[in-house]
Order: structure tokens, then sequence, then C-alpha cells
């Protein structure tokens, strides 16, 4: 059995319940290994902390993808940047973040977006798995 763990850094209130529900029924769906998965809900300040520390870049972004080890993945989500997204994309919060999650776990199943060609991948397979939810 699957373990899932939600924790919200931020001042915003969100369905922690729904995001368990996302992650488990992406994980039926797909190949995830991992038998913990960790989502951490976080600011862009603190994101911006992450992505400086682990990608050396100093922005906040949206989602960021640990796989601690073979059993254990972790997912950073600023809630900050799924508000803003969601704005732009005219959706609403959960669905954008039910995208982020969906993005954090194909990385953690070994899916990149460092190409033009690896994004087109890997957006098919976000469009996919959203579909189905």
């Amino acid at each position: 059995m699957r373990k899932i763990y939600v924790r919200n850094l931020t001042k915003t209130k969100f369905d922690l319940k729904f995001l368990k529900t996302v992650v488990k029924t992406v994980c039926h769906l797909g190949r995830i290994k991992q038998e913990e998965i960790g989502i951490i809900l976080l600011d862009d300040q603190k994101i911006q902390e992450y992505n400086l520390e682990y990608r050396g870049a100093d922005r906040p972004t949206d989602v960021l993808a640990f796989p601690v080890d073979e059993k254990i993945g972790e997912l950073f989500i600023s809630l900050e940047s799924a508000r803003k997204q969601a704005q732009v994309y005219r959706q609403s919060l959960k669905k954008e973040v039910s995208l982020l999650v969906i993005h954090g776990l194909l990385h953690l199943d070994g899916y990149n977006d460092t190409t033009q060609k690896d994004k087109a991948v890997m957006s098919r397979e976000e469009t996919r798995i959203l579909n189905l939810l």
C-alpha cells in the first residue's frame, strides 16, 4: 500500500484529501515506483530558495520533484505560482494543482522536459492523465 502525505506550509487553504486522491489515481494509472510520496505546498519565496539550492535557478517555480530514493519521492508545489497560472489559463486552482501533481509524478517516473521533444511527450502524457481524473 502506497503511503501519501501532504503538508500545506502556506496560509492558503487547500483541500489536502483532494490532493491525496489525485496522487492515488495517477499512481494507479501510471508506473510510479515510489511507495511513499510526499507533497509539500509552499509559497513562491520558499520554493525559490529550493529552486536556487537544488537547480541553481534564483526564481520561483511551480513544482519541484525530488526522487529521494527508489522508494520515496517528494513534490514541492508553489500554491502562489499555481494560483497565478490558474488565472492565466482560466481554470480552477484545483485543476492547476492537479496538473502540477501529474507533472511532478511524471518527473519521478523518469520523464524529462529539457528539450522541446521531451516537453511534447510529457505534455501529451499530462493531458492524457488529466482527462482521466
